[in-house]
């Protein structure tokens, strides 16, 4: 996989993100119970916390085979 694509993913997964905390906001607007409440901690905070922790990673290896796509055509 070439570090494009790595980069391209990860734009893509932090749009995904964004469209699913926005989907959340507006439909609190409409179910704001306990049950709301324990939905948004049990899973959406946990999504959002695992995928907020990727990017750090997916920067590093990205330059990792960014690294080794060079030194394996030069």
């Amino acid at each position: 996989m070439r570090p494009s694509n790595l980069n391209s993913a990860s734009g893509r997964l932090q749009e995904a993100l964004d469209d699913l905390q926005q989907a959340w906001l507006d439909t609190r607007q409409f179910w704001n119970d306990s049950q709301a409440d324990y939905f948004e901690k049990q899973y959406l905070e946990k999504i959002s916390a695992t995928v907020t922790s990727s990017f750090p990673v997916i920067g590093h290896l990205s330059n990792i085979l960014g690294t080794a796509h060079r030194d394996c055509t030069e």
